[in-house]
């Protein structure tokens, strides 16, 4: 359960990022950063079966593509993207929670609450430009 959280934050990282420096359509950049927690999850799920004992990491690639076939399925439908706030609170209350849950040897205290800082950022300022609107030009006015 504790590398749950590690495996979220590194993930969400990895597809904010990706969200960031992806070229083509910004709708589809859109559902990506929208559904970037669910995606998130879904992948550290495969990532903790693939690396316990026994360690199978084509079950890490079997993750990946499940994760690509489900963020594909949603660019279907733009009803994500309504979605997208609700998802984002409902993730930055689950993750506090996950880490409080893991809290098991003081050792971990510190690490936890890194990594529970850093995804709480991620999910924040995330969810803050999805929820942006965009600023009029003075072309508009």
């Amino acid at each position: 359960m504790l590398e749950t959280l590690w495996f979220f934050t590194i993930f969400l990282a990895a597809i904010l990022i990706a969200a960031k420096y992806m070229a083509g359509d910004s709708q589809r950049k859109k559902i990506l950063l929208a559904t970037a927690p669910i995606l998130s999850l879904i992948i550290s799920v495969f990532a903790m079966v693939a690396y316990y004992p026994p360690e199978q990491p084509g079950i890490l690639l079997v993750g990946v593509g499940v994760t690509y076939v489900i963020y594909r399925v949603f660019t279907r439908f733009d009803q994500i993207l309504k979605w997208g706030g609700t998802l984002y609170r409902t993730f930055e209350i689950a993750i506090p929670l996950l880490a409080l849950s893991t809290f098991e040897t003081p050792q971990l205290f510190i690490v936890n609450a890194a990594f529970t800082a850093v995804t709480l950022l991620l999910l924040e300022t995330t969810r803050r430009k999805l929820e942006a609107k965009p600023a009029k030009t003075i072309l508009e006015t």
